[in-house]
């Protein structure tokens, strides 16, 4: 069953196993791999790809912390804490008010993570022009209605414990997320923050392709002019970069919260202080 839905979606999807030996296909995938051979390692082509490669890793950073804006309110809005059940003294009209909101935050977050980010960047860009804004702000929606989705998720999936001991204690709603449910969530929310940094600078190498900055910029003048052993070097550049923020990810994982919590923010603070952002 698996195999015949699998030749069924290539053949509706017109998927072409013959041209990989077509002679003229070949022809193009021996130029790009001569090209991946002898990358292009003069002074001006590193400085410019070095350059590119930094402001995607700005850009990057720069958008989760946009991100982490929009998710974090929307998460908390837009969840229900286990063991925390509207309470029946409450008015009705205080009822319907918070079921709306929290339909209102979660409409948000299918809204904002539903549309990808390279079509957000194509949008912004005839928006703010060219430049590294686009991408912060495409990445920034999208990647906040992920991340808040997620969140929000794993706060549904909190033990009810010590949430229902606060509220007996009089607790407000405010103060069972914070000392109840936070506690419990805190190494997955930072950890997934941390992926979706590595996320984010992906995405950053890649918006440069509709004018959004970054390296993608790069990546798409070597692809259209058939400058491969220029490609080459920019792509070894992403792998750098992003095998170098895994390693960080990883140590920081096994460290106190806050020095997460400070890798995030200095990130962040750096894109939002060095990037020609038109807010």
């Amino acid at each position: 069953m698996a195999l015949a839905l699998v030749v069924w979606s290539g053949h509706v999807s017109q998927v072409e196993p013959g041209a990989f030996f077509d002679s003229d296909n070949a022809s193009t995938a021996m130029s790009l791999l001569d090209g991946f051979k002898n990358p292009d390692f003069s002074p001006a082509m590193l400085s410019r790809v070095g350059t590119l490669a930094l402001e995607s890793v700005l850009i990057g950073c720069a958008g989760l912390g946009l991100a982490m804006l929009f998710a974090l309110p929307l998460a908390y809005w837009g969840t229900t804490i286990p063991g925390l059940p509207d309470s029946p003294k409450r008015p009705p009209w205080r009822q319907m008010a918070r079921r709306a909101v929290r339909g209102g935050a979660q409409l948000v977050l299918l809204v904002f993570r539903s549309i990808p980010e390279i079509v957000w960047a194509f949008l912004f860009v005839g928006i703010v022009g060219l430049g590294p804004g686009a991408a912060v702000v495409a990445i920034g929606i999208t990647f906040g209605g992920i991340i808040g989705k997620l969140y929000a998720e794993l706060v549904e999936a909190v033990s009810p414990g010590p949430v229902q001991a606060m509220r007996a204690a009089g607790a407000s709603r405010w103060a069972v997320f914070l000392y109840g449910v936070l506690p419990q969530v805190q190494s997955q929310w930072i950890g997934y923050a941390l992926f979706r940094l590595e996320c984010g600078i992906r995405s950053a190498s890649i918006l440069g392709i509709v004018g959004a900055g970054g390296i993608g910029m790069e990546i798409d003048l070597a692809v259209r002019y058939f400058e491969y052993d220029k490609l080459a070097t920019a792509l070894l550049a992403v792998l750098a970069y992003v095998v170098v923020l895994e390693i960080a990810s990883a140590v920081l994982r096994r460290t106190h919260v806050g020095w997460p919590l400070l890798f995030l923010a200095v990130g962040t603070g750096a894109g939002w202080l060095l990037l020609e952002v038109p807010w």
